[in-house]
């Protein structure tokens, strides 16, 4: 308080300072509010917008739906007064009827012809499991016979050459002498 005595234009000078920092910050939480509000009636309207159109949008299909709906009603209604008669003409009547008569049968037989198609395998599961595994065992056997062969064509290969040298040392050089 002694230094507001001494001097009272300091202490005005910091409190109106001190105001215009409190009304700076009012004025920019304003400035933000604002901000944020329009942001949000953007969105807002942006999600209005999308909702009309969706809206125009079921509204074009309902109407497309309900002409379809009316057509065929009409169609039905129409069917209903007059027999139903072949886009056939009078020439070619006979042929078109007996080729629908023709078709007709055929899908009717269709299950009768698809069984005569598919052949008929009676397989023995077994016969055949134990055929698999005989000849998987003589592959088996073969194989080890081939090994034994190898083998045996690598000893004979390494005895020749030790005779082959044992032969060829002179009699003077000979390790066994």
């Amino acid at each position: 308080m002694e230094v507001a005595d001494q001097n009272p234009d300091l202490v005005i000078n910091l409190l109106c300072r001190h105001r215009e920092l409190e009304n700076d910050n009012d004025l920019n939480r304003e400035t933000l509010i604002k901000i944020e509000q329009n942001v949000k009636l953007k969105e807002l309207q942006s999600l209005h917008d999308r909702q009309l159109q969706i809206k125009e949008n079921i509204n074009k299909n309902l109407k497309s739906i309900v002409m379809q709906k009316h057509g065929l009603q009409k169609v039905i209604d129409g069917s209903k007064d007059n027999a139903p008669k072949l886009p056939v003409t009078y020439k070619y009547k006979q042929e078109a009827i007996n080729f629908v008569s023709d078709a007709i049968n055929f899908v009717n037989k269709f299950s009768e012809i698809q069984k005569s198609i598919e052949p008929e395998n009676e397989v023995d599961v077994n016969q055949m499991y134990k055929k698999i595994n005989t000849y998987g065992e003589s592959v088996n056997q073969e194989l080890s016979r081939c090994k034994i062969r190898v083998d045996q064509v690598g000893t004979f290969r390494e005895n020749t050459e030790i005779i082959t040298n044992h032969c060829l040392l002179p009699c003077d050089e000979d390790p066994g002498l």
